[in-house]
């Protein structure tokens, strides 16, 4: 067994064309807010939240929750009622359509705690926006032999361009080529190095498999979107040396970069050139939050005479 010197050059370095389908934040909070910034205790209030799914995939299993009502524990609870139900989905935009994605409004009815007379506190209730989402990645991989690099050369013709196509949530995906790429003639195998990157690219936090428990958070999954018995990612630096579907953390929550090796199998014997699709997606969940604030005033109980 023995890897042939580099005859295979990777025609990708330059003049790259990136294709995105669809980038977007997945779902965004457009609006959290009170009807009024001072009330009295015992007032009734409304709390309003509307969000919307921007990004190119639908956001499923959305749950949100109603958080900070107290004021740190010194005064009563703010009382509300009504808000968000759970919903299973919510359907993606459709820029070629020139459609938004859909969005939904939250309506909580609360009452104004009832505080010591002449006293202003201060609340700060925070929305939180929770959905399961994906990413994904295709890179086409053009290989070259060194004749075939010279013929078109002295022709005056150009190899194909390596494309990136890229359907994007809160959550990127790169696939960088990295070098020697090695040529096993003796296996008509191609192993091509690889950084897999990933980023939070959103202004929330990552979860896998779900964001109900954070020892979850800033977790990930990856894997190849489509099975392809000639193309596969091995020997990567985590795990069982596979980025097949298990939980991968992000760095603090806001990147990782992965080491791989591509393996292109079946090379046919003495070829020109050839074009490689490789795939990858990214499954988790994610959240994002975001904070009011308003006054409460207490006032007598009862008028004094």
């Amino acid at each position: 067994m023995f890897a042939v010197p580099v005859v295979i050059l990777l025609v990708a370095a330059s003049g790259c064309v990136t294709q995105t389908t669809g980038s977007g934040s997945g779902i965004v909070i457009e609006s959290f807010r009170t009807d009024f910034s001072d009330v009295m205790s015992g007032e009734d209030m409304q709390i309003y939240l509307k969000f919307r799914n921007t990004g190119p995939f639908d956001a499923e299993h959305i749950k949100v929750t109603l958080m900070n009502v107290f004021d740190e524990g010194r005064t009563s609870p703010l009382t509300c009622s009504h808000g968000c139900r759970d919903i299973d989905k919510l359907a993606a935009a459709k820029p070629d359509q020139g459609t938004q994605g859909e969005s939904m409004e939250c309506v909580w009815s609360c009452e104004a705690p009832d505080i010591p007379a002449g006293v202003k506190v201060t609340y700060n209730p925070r929305a939180r926006v929770a959905y399961v989402y994906r990413s994904n990645i295709a890179r086409s991989i053009t290989l070259a032999s060194q004749d075939e690099v010279k013929k078109a050369q002295d022709s005056g013709k150009t190899l194909p361009n390596d494309i990136v196509a890229k359907a994007q949530g809160p959550v990127s995906l790169d696939i960088t080529l990295l070098s020697p790429v090695r040529y096993f003639k003796d296996q008509n195998r191609i192993i091509i190095p690889v950084s897999v990157d990933v980023s939070n690219s959103g202004s929330g936090t990552i979860c896998y498999p779900d964001c109900e428990d954070s020892g979850n958070w800033d977790m990930v999954s990856i894997s190849q979107e489509y099975a392809n018995s000639d193309v596969g990612f091995y020997d990567c630096d985590v795990g069982d040396n596979s980025i097949d579907g298990y939980p991968i953390e992000v760095w603090q929550g806001k990147a990782r970069s992965i080491r791989c090796d591509i393996r292109i199998e079946n090379m046919p014997e003495g070829f020109g050139f050839t074009r490689k699709t490789v795939n990858l997606k990214a499954d988790y969940g994610y959240f994002v939050d975001a904070q009011t604030s308003f006054s409460v005033t207490g006032i007598e109980n009862e008028p004094l005479i």
